[in-house]
C-alpha cells in the first residue's frame, strides 16, 4: 500500500472515526468496527485538528510553532502508517480551510470535554405486540407522539458535535414510527453507530435494506 505523506496535501479525519477524551485516557473509535484505540494526548490533539479542518501536518506545525508547542509531527505520520487500523484515519479532502468551528453550534454551558459515549432514545411506546415481559409495558393502544423530524437532525447534530460515538433508537417499536427511516439515514451519516432495537416482526419497505446494509447500522 502506497504511504502518503501528510505533510502536503489536505486532509481530514474519516467520517466514522470519533475522538473521545475521558477522565483516564483518550481514545479514537471506529463506528464502522465498534473498535476503540488508546491514543495519547499529542495525537488526540493533531486528530483534534484534522477533525475540524481540511489541513495537513506542515500547516499544524506552523500553527503550533506560533503557539511556542513542542512537537515532533514526524511521529505522528509514522504511527498512521505503522498501524494497519489507522490506514484509512485520514482522506483527502478539498473542503477550504478552516471547515469549522467546534461546538459553533450549542450554547456554552452545554460543552463539555466529558460528554456522553453512548444515548438511547426511546422514539415510541407504540408497540404491535403486548410481550409480557416488556419493560414499557408498551401496547398499540398508546399514541406516537409527533416529533418534528428537524428536531430529530438537530439532536443527532448535536450528538456528534458532544462526540457521541453510539445512538440506540427503541420504543416500543421503534420501526412504527414513519420518520424513522429518515432519521437513521440522517444519523448514520454522521460519526455515529446507530443501533435499532426492534422486535422484528414488522414487514419493511424494500428501501430499508440498502440502509441496513450500512456499516455503521445495527
Amino acid at each position: 500500500m502506497e504511504q502518503k505523506n501528510y505533510f502536503v496535501g489536505k486532509y481530514t479525519l474519516n467520517k466514522n472515526s470519533v475522538l473521545r477524551r475521558s477522565f483516564l485516557d483518550y481514545t479514537i473509535y471506529d463506528t464502522y468496527t465498534s473498535t476503540a484505540s488508546e491514543i495519547n494526548l499529542f495525537f488526540y490533539t493533531i486528530l483534534n485538528y484534522f477533525l475540524h479542518n481540511a489541513t495537513n501536518l506542515s500547516e499544524i506545525g506552523h500553527l503550533l510553532s506560533k503557539k511556542n508547542i513542542p512537537h515532533n509531527l514526524k511521529t505522528v505520520q509514522e504511527l498512521i502508517h505503522s498501524r494497519s487500523d489507522f490506514a484509512d484515519l485520514l482522506i483527502e479532502s478539498d473542503i477550504p480551510f478552516p471547515v469549522s468551528n467546534p461546538y459553533q453550534n450549542l450554547p456554552q454551558d452545554q460543552i463539555s470535554e466529558y460528554t456522553p459515549e453512548a444515548i438511547d432514545l426511546l422514539i415510541t411506546n407504540k408497540c404491535n405486540l403486548t410481550c409480557p415481559h416488556c419493560y414499557r409495558n408498551s401496547t398499540g393502544k398508546d399514541k406516537i407522539q409527533k416529533i418534528p423530524l428537524e428536531r430529530f437532525y438537530t439532536l443527532v447534530d448535536e450528538m456528534e458535535e458532544l462526540r457521541v460515538r453510539s445512538l440506540k433508537i427503541t420504543g416500543g417499536e421503534a420501526f412504527l414510527v414513519k420518520e424513522l427511516y429518515d432519521i437513521v439515514n440522517y444519523a448514520s451519516s454522521k460519526r455515529l453507530h446507530v443501533a435499532i432495537l426492534s422486535n422484528a416482526t414488522l414487514s419493511l419497505e424494500n428501501k430499508w435494506w440498502d440502509l441496513l446494509i450500512r456499516p455503521n447500522v445495527f
